[in-house]
């Protein structure tokens, strides 16, 4: 299955796993609408972190002869008032050269005005892009949301019935899945 990186309409990207297009599209309506996204096969390296956001103390003990190892049960385990079942990890990204090509790779395909701002910086001089710049690149990048509010628009004046269901859904493209086109063999059997 291949993976896909998805731009979204504002400034976000997402790996996504899925079968086809039609099963992408599918996915990422679980939690948004996908008319605003655009996708390309990511075939860059992967890695990404997970931890469980939660503090941890190990009692202190002396080592030696005789000395039992700490037992689980001495483990103190912090606050997990906001741990949940879906909200339970922190993802992030570690140092090292495979994960900053994918940082690299992923900016550059899912945020190219930006990616192109940071690359003319000088790495050994520790440079910050120029703040108007950087805006500047960001503001090109957002292009995705513009379009993505006109498509909105375009489908917030339409009245025809599938306007209508894309209104219900709360989507401005097709989503396979949801409607079965009728076919002749549909009206011959009513």
């Amino acid at each position: 299955m291949p993976l896909y990186l998805v731009r979204w309409p504002g400034l976000s990207a997402s790996l996504v796993r899925a079968r086809n297009e039609d099963d992408l599209i599918a996915i990422l309506d679980e939690v948004a609408d996908p008319g605003g996204c655009t996708h390309t096969v990511y075939r860059g390296p992967v890695w990404i972190d997970f931890d469980i956001p939660v503090e941890v103390n190990l009692p202190e003990r002396a080592s030696g002869p005789g000395v039992a190892p700490v037992g689980v049960g001495e483990v103190e385990i912090g606050d997990v008032a906001d741990l949940g079942a879906y909200h339970m990890f922190k993802v992030g990204v570690p140092d090292g050269d495979s994960a900053a090509e994918m940082l690299d790779q992923i900016i550059g395909l899912a945020f190219p005005a930006t990616a192109n701002v940071m690359a003319n910086l000088d790495e050994a001089q520790d440079r910050r892009p120029e703040p108007n710049e950087l805006r500047g690149a960001l503001r090109r990048d957002l292009a995705p949301l513009l379009q993505h509010r006109w498509r909105h628009a375009q489908v917030a004046r339409r009245t025809d019935p599938e306007a209508t269901l894309m209104k219900i859904l709360g989507v401005t493209r097709h989503v396979p899945g949801l409607t079965k086109k009728r076919t002749r063999d549909d009206d011959s059997n009513e």
